[in-house]
């Protein structure tokens, strides 16, 4: 698959442009994170396996969402995401159907 860092960067970009704007966004999106963290769902990628040029590497861009109608934050997880026509979804292992 190729590098696609640079996808993911850009979605940080914005991501950031809308922390610094919105306090309350920042607060629950950090929260948010620091829950999936602590509850060990993520884990920090070591800098030198970021740096893989064998395509084992795809960054994962993320975004958050509130429910129309509760003031709660979901962080959503764009494995869908398309770069050089590369989904990681097409590389999943599928099941029965």
């Amino acid at each position: 698959m190729p590098n696609n860092r640079a996808l993911a960067e850009q979605r940080a970009l914005n991501i950031k442009k809308k922390l610094q704007r919105d306090q309350s966004f920042q607060e629950d999106y950090v929260s948010f994170m620091g829950d999936v963290i602590n509850k060990g769902y993520a884990v920090k990628v070591p800098d030198e396996e970021l740096s893989r040029g064998d395509g084992k590497v795809w960054f994962i861009p993320h975004h958050g969402v509130y429910h129309p109608k509760k003031h709660k934050i979901r962080v959503v997880f764009d494995c869908g995401a398309s770069y050089q026509e590369h989904h990681l979804t097409d590389n999943y292992c599928r099941g029965q159907t």
